[in-house]
């Protein structure tokens, strides 16, 4: 995030005036930076899905994290949060909009810089104009649709991420209706570390279906994802 992404993002959103100087305050603390271009070549990604992309991903690229039945949102959130984590570049920046059931706990265990790491509420009346700032300011966006977004909206937002190289992870209701170079659906999840009334969790082993687009192979995957 640049410094001047961060200081036209303190004056576009609906805030309350002390978050506003609060963000004008962090806006103040990163360095300048030059802009860079989407074409640049494709970043790794770490942690459990590199083995997913091994060929990295572009900057600007979108992908969409969902579930196949409401029972998994939870896994898929997870597995949003740990894409997140495994694509920011290095001192890069993660932006999480409107995704309240994630807490900071959970965000850092799997591997998100707190110190790099800034929530975003997104009210429906606002969320089309909440995400676009943040798509302008943030290297990775996870970020939480709406049921039955906007089909001109979602595209606006796509090609502005490509525009910025900013790397949007798509999840919550609307999730499947983004499209996005990549497609991951959570099928199913079992839980390691919970024993019958006690114990806690460790670790839990995720499915997911992965639908692609050119090098983004269709495929069936297992991944182990930490607490």
């Amino acid at each position: 995030m640049s410094a001047e992404a961060a200081a036209e993002l303190a004056e576009q959103l609906p805030l309350e005036p002390n978050r506003r100087a609060a963000l004008r305050s962090l806006a103040g603390k990163i360095p300048q930076s030059t802009p860079v271009l989407a074409s640049q070549r494709p970043r790794p990604v770490g942690g459990p899905y590199a083995e997913v992309f091994p060929n990295g991903l572009r900057p600007g690229t979108s992908i969409s994290v969902s579930a196949a039945h409401p029972a998994l949102e939870a896994a898929a959130l997870r597995n949003a949060v740990a894409l997140a984590a495994g694509v920011v570049p290095p001192d890069g920046w993660v932006s999480v909009v409107g995704v309240s059931s994630l807490g900071v706990l959970a965000a850092v265990e799997a591997g998100l810089a707190l110190d790099h790491l800034v929530f975003l509420e997104a009210p429906t009346t606002a969320w089309g104009s909440v995400a676009v700032a943040a798509v302008e300011a943030f290297d990775v966006v996870v970020l939480a649709v709406p049921a039955r977004p906007r089909l001109a909206e979602v595209r606006r937002l796509a090609g502005r991420a490509r525009e910025r190289s900013t790397t949007v992870i798509a999840t919550g209701p609307g999730a499947a209706a983004w499209g996005g170079e990549a497609r991951v659906v959570t099928s199913a999840v079992t839980w390691h570390g919970l024993g019958d009334g006690h114990g806690s969790l460790r670790s839990c082993r995720v499915t997911v279906d992965l639908d692609g687009r050119g090098s983004v192979r269709a495929r069936r995957m297992e991944l182990m994802l930490g607490p």
